[in-house]
């Protein structure tokens, strides 16, 4: 894996939106092309391997989608996002793993690694879809609390919330809370 350090720019760089003075983060891999950035790189970008790069994009995407959501459908589709990004990451690592058995027909230690990685990845996937599942079934009416006041404007209300929608401000961010719980509860295994 690359290493990233810190630089400030003696020049303009604008191909990465970098102007001269300020600080920038760089990195190589073996043998490979100076990398730049104005922010901090992710672990995605500092792997030397594709197939560990996307894995690492997937789990970088599920962050990213967690912490934009605004409510447990937002968290549901970024789970099930990622299940379907980890599904292509697997497929890649199927094909590695028979490109490896080819090339060694008596085994070798990577093809174990591989197989490992690949397994991983799997369970990784079985989870997300769980997550995705436990998310999808919350129950509105779960959540409901009969202390809480409604918003500003709204009506007291006259009948059990039937959707996210439905509950109070209160109430929504303890969904919101169980939602990014379960969601969280799922981590990246490589």
């Amino acid at each position: 894996m690359a290493r990233a350090h810190t630089a400030k720019a003696a020049k303009d760089y604008p191909e990465h939106g970098i102007k001269k003075g300020d600080t920038y983060y760089y990195w190589a891999h073996f043998r490979g092309p100076k990398q730049m950035s104005k922010t901090p790189p992710r672990q995605s970008q500092l792997t030397g391997s594709s197939k560990l790069s996307n894995v690492y994009a997937a789990d970088e995407a599920l962050s990213d989608a967690l912490g934009d959501a605004t409510c447990p459908q937002d968290v549901a589709t970024a789970l099930e996002e990622a299940a379907q990004a980890v599904e292509e990451c697997i497929s890649e690592y199927d094909e590695a793993v028979s490109n490896l058995e080819e090339g060694f027909p008596n085994g070798c230690p990577q093809i174990d690694e591989t197989t490992e990685a690949r397994d991983n990845l799997e369970s990784w996937k079985d989870e997300l879809e769980s997550a995705q599942s436990d998310v999808e079934n919350l129950d509105p009416t779960d959540f409901v609390d009969e202390g809480a006041e409604p918003a500003e404007g709204d009506d007291k209300r006259e009948k059990a919330p039937e959707s996210f929608d439905d509950l109070y401000p209160s109430e929504q961010e303890a969904m919101m809370e169980e939602a990014q719980g379960i969601a969280s509860g799922v981590s990246c295994p490589l």
